[in-house]
């Protein structure tokens, strides 16, 4: 994981390379399947939530959408409930793992124990795998909605445009040149 330094006057230095950084270096260090943290220089607190929001903006300025506006706007809706929800399942897993092996440690003999452990850990990162590979292809498809999205939005302008047209050329009176066949039909 790659730690960043906020400084006040919003330069973000990369601890690991020593130097600065932009936020649209971050973006695609992001793409590439890395992960950041982002500390204030002065106070050491975590701000990488609002550098992130700020990569998004940036992203969605370069004409890069990442997410549809309106899957935006039901997270922020949602004050990020949702991810806790979706998350909660793995934290209590963790959490139930570390029970039973404190228990474990203090009752079982040793060689239960280690077996215990061993399945476990096993077990644990089948489903960090897995829950990975969910996250990954999630992720994909939405990177491959963005530029559907535009697409999409492009069409909509063409048709309404082309809708204007119509509506223009019908519109014309039997006196104008360019009457529609309707029109010169009646005629």
């Amino acid at each position: 994981m790659k730690t960043i330094k906020r400084y006040p006057n919003r330069k973000l230095y990369d601890t690991g390379e020593s130097r600065y950084i932009t936020l649209e270096e971050i973006a695609t260090f992001l793409r590439s399947g890395g992960e950041v943290r982002v500390v204030d220089s002065r106070s050491g607190e975590d701000i990488t939530a609002v550098t992130l929001a700020q990569v998004l903006v940036g992203e969605e300025k370069r004409s890069r959408p990442v997410l549809p506006g309106q899957r935006l706007m039901s997270l922020l809706q949602t004050g990020g409930d949702y991810l806790k929800v979706k998350l909660a399942p793995v934290a209590t897993l963790k959490d139930e793992a570390e029970k039973t092996v404190q228990r474990l440690i203090h009752t079982e003999p040793a060689e239960e124990v280690k077996e215990f452990l061993v399945g476990t850990q096993r077990a644990y990162d089948d489903f960090q795998r897995k829950a990975d590979e969910r996250f990954q292809t999630v992720l994909a498809a939405v990177r491959n909605i963005a530029p559907l999205y535009k697409e999409v939005e492009n069409l909509r302008k063409d048709v309404r445009d082309l809708s204007d047209r119509v509506k223009s050329l019908e519109g014309r009176g039997p006196g104008t040149a360019d009457a529609s066949p309707r029109a010169r039909a009646r005629r």
